[in-house]
């Protein structure tokens, strides 16, 4: 049987014979690995206790040997030492005294703290050269000014400072830091002795040095702006050195992501622009706003207005004020959201987005100005063919069906395609209304071939062919007819001969209500002439005949370069007409319909131009009662003539009965319309609005109640909705415009007066 067997069957097993008891084989076993486990405990402990008896006993026979003392003492600061100072606690002089012969002063140092006789301690280390020892046993020994000006000569600013902190001495803490370069520390130490000025001076000197990492800076700046915030702070510190420092914290600030901190010492340093532009960064629009305005950016400021509006839904506002800081993007899409279409517009032209301006005057359904701004796209940009046709779309709803042909026609292929089949559509039924039959059924053949749906396109060309053999067989009752002359040709014919076969009739130039004109040749003097029959409405009345002649025979009376000279007048043969100079050129109103907003200059010489005309009308006892753009002709060498009696159809001199409210109602004056009596001022009215059109594009009263809203409504100064023209100008067009004919210029000679003086 083995020492294991005997253990584990014999020896655990023997207490059990005592009881007369039998137990179950699992608590016989755990009976046994309980036991088992307590006396290796008892063993392990038994052995420890041993061991510490011979290690405590070895180190004392190493004490007892004195080459092992000798030892011990030359190994500075080891446990030999100290072990060495404790036993010669009893007999120190008897162990230091050798030392000190030896000048080992420093193992006198350690000798003297082992027995925390710091004072004495501290000598030593002193004598022995080494300060940094010698300082913390002055420390230790309550002398702290002392251990800081020794560690001042070792070099430990930092606890130098540290030191002369703690006994008060803040001042001699500043300088201690600022020698080791520890800036921070020093502004606060200026700062706890009440030396602000300096505390902020060296702050400045951090901020512009440190290359601390970022946390430690914000903590710094965190306690400078404490610092700066207090009132004995602000007496103390220059102004400039405040600044200085707002402007480094600020930086500081805005790094760390602190922007109302950094926005707010921006604004303190007065650097209005910076703080607008963090305040915007942090959410803030109004401060931003008032910021941008304080540094004097209003147009940053307004488009920070418009984007706190917009955030507010108020989209009207929003648009006003992008408007005014030109973000006319922004403005438009503002005043889109709100369906105000026409302010949209305006806001896309002078954002020079031609396209979306045009798109957006249509959807205002002012067409004049929506071919005014596609007309000024570029050739080449990305929706300029897209353009061309929408031109005529334009021309298509104001009836203008030449220039909508004009403008399809230019744009169209000869190819019909789904993506303008439209287009196809509209320059057929042009040509219809244009008694183009041929042409328009040609092109809607031609949509016939692309179109899924062709029982309208079958409809339209029944009703063409149709039109095309009405026009035969009107053709051929004309034929059947020459020999007997048409009432068109015997009334010519009639006229001729009542004119003494002096007038050559050459074509019609255009054709009214209240009469019609006709380019002829004036046989006896060589010369072309306008030549104008005003119709029934003074044909049929004698008493209208004289009356007329007598108003023509003193506009003839005007002779001026800018006035449309009148060759004759009559009323033969119950006709009355007119013959009149002949002016080859345009009128205004097709200028402006051809081009938009002139510029400045070039309206202020035709206008200036038509004032002197006027000017002349005046001096005659006439009052002209019907000014405006279609009556202002610019012959081709760009001299403008004055007319009563424009070529445009429907637009003819007013030919009136007493008391009879005349003129155009889109330029009449407020007297005008009320049926007041009328004076030359009246005109001035007229011409102020003739400028602001020719300045602006568009005729602002010709929507909606013309004469109702003459009489109530102010334009906006030409210059609130368009871009580069002068203050002075817009005094001289409002002034125009005054309600009351005494507020207005009182003659056009002060008028031409004024245009003169902005040239």
């Amino acid at each position: 049987m083995g020492i294991a067997d005997f253990y584990w069957t014999q020896l655990l097993e023997f207490p059990l014979e005592f009881i007369n008891a039998r137990f179950p084989e699992w608590v016989v076993f755990s009976y046994k690995v309980i036991v088992s486990i307590v006396l290796v405990l008892l063993l392990a402990g038994l052995a420890r206790m041993v061991l510490g008896l011979f290690k405590r006993r070895k180190r004392q026979e190493l004490f007892d040997d004195e080459s092992y003392l000798s030892q011990t003492v030359a190994a500075p600061g080891g446990d030999g030492a100290f072990q060495l100072s404790l036993d010669a606690a009893h007999h120190l002089q008897a162990t230091v005294k050798p030392l000190i012969a030896r000048k080992e002063y420093a193992r006198v140092g350690e000798v003297y703290a082992s027995l925390k006789r710091w004072n004495d301690a501290a000598k030593w280390f002193k004598k022995s050269g080494d300060c940094m020892r010698a300082a913390e046993n002055w420390a230790r020994a309550g002398k702290t000014a002392k251990a800081a000006k020794l560690l001042l000569k070792a070099g430990d600013h930092a606890t130098a400072g540290r030191f002369f902190s703690e006994t008060g001495r803040h001042a001699q803490a500043a300088k201690a830091y600022e020698e080791g370069g520890l800036f921070a520390a020093a502004a606060g130490a200026y700062a706890a002795a009440g030396k602000y000025r300096e505390a902020a001076m060296t702050y400045a000197f951090y901020f512009e040095k440190a290359d601390e990492p970022a946390e430690a800076r914000i903590r710094h700046a965190d306690t400078c702006y404490k610092l700066l915030d207090t009132n004995k702070a602000r007496e103390a510190i220059p102004t400039e050195v405040r600044t200085k420092l707002f402007l480094a914290l600020a930086d500081l600030f805005q790094a760390a992501k602190h922007f109302g901190l950094a926005a707010h010492l921006f604004r303190e340093a007065g650097n209005l622009g910076r703080a607008g532009e963090v305040y915007l960064h942090a959410g803030k629009l109004d401060e931003a706003a008032q910021c941008m305005r304080e540094a004097g950016n209003d147009q940053r400021a307004n488009q920070i207005l418009g984007r706190l509006y917009e955030k507010q839904e108020r989209f009207g506002d929003a648009g006003a004020a992008y408007a005014q800081g030109q973000d006319y993007r922004r403005a438009a899409a503002c005043y889109a959201r709100i369906n105000d279409m026409l302010h949209a517009a305006q806001c896309y032209e002078k954002g020079a987005e031609f396209y979306n301006a045009g798109v957006a005057y249509m959807r205002a359904k002012n067409y004049e100005a929506a071919v005014r701004a596609f007309k000024q796209m570029p050739e080449g940009a990305p929706d300029f063919d897209d353009s061309r046709l929408l031109i005529g779309r334009c021309y298509y709803t104001l009836g203008d069906y030449e220039l909508c042909a004009a403008a399809l026609e230019n744009q169209l292929s000869s190819r019909v395609a789904q993506k303008n089949v439209e287009y196809f559509k509209m320059l057929a039924d042009v040509y219809d209304k244009l008694n183009k039959s041929e042409d328009a059924l040609s092109i809607l053949r031609k949509v016939k071939i692309v179109t899924a749906d062709s029982e309208e396109i079958d409809s339209r060309i029944t009703s063409v062919q149709s039109s095309i053999e009405k026009q035969k067989i009107s053709a051929q009752a004309t034929q059947a007819s020459r020999a007997g002359s048409g009432a068109v040709n015997r009334e010519m014919t009639r006229v001729e001969s009542a004119l003494d076969q002096r007038f050559r009739f050459e074509k019609e130039l255009g054709r009214g209500g209240m009469g019609v004109v006709y380019l002829a040749h004036d046989t006896k003097l060589d010369r072309k002439v306008a030549l104008k029959f005003l119709g029934s409405y003074v044909d049929d009345s004698e008493e209208f005949r004289q009356r007329f002649v007598r108003e023509a025979q003193s506009a003839a009376k005007v002779n001026h370069a800018n006035v449309v000279a009148i060759y004759d007048i009559g009323a033969d043969e119950g006709k009355a007409y007119i013959a009149m100079e002949f002016i080859d050129g345009t009128s205004l109103k097709r200028l402006i319909r051809e081009k938009g907003k002139l510029p400045p200059k070039q309206a202020i010489n035709i206008v200036g131009q038509a004032c002197l005309a006027l000017q002349a009308i005046h001096n005659a006892g006439l009052i002209h009662r019907d000014i405006k753009p279609d009556n202002i002709l610019i012959a081709r060498n760009g001299r403008v003539k004055m007319t009563d009696f424009g070529l445009a159809r429907g637009q003819v001199a007013d030919i009136t009965k007493a008391e009879q409210v005349i003129g155009t109602p889109s330029y009449m004056a407020p007297e005008q319309v009320r049926g007041d009596k009328l004076d030359p001022r009246t005109d001035i009215y007229a011409m102020g609005l003739v400028l602001h059109e020719a300045l602006t594009g568009a005729a602002y009263f010709a929507e909606g109640d013309s004469m109702g809203r003459q009489l109530e409504e102010m334009p906006p100064a030409p210059g609130e909705t368009t871009e580069g023209i002068p203050e002075t100008l817009d005094e001289v067009v409002m002034r125009c415009l005054a309600k009351h004919p005494d507020e207005r210029f009182q003659t056009a000679a002060e008028l031409t007066q004024a245009l003169r003086a902005l040239t």
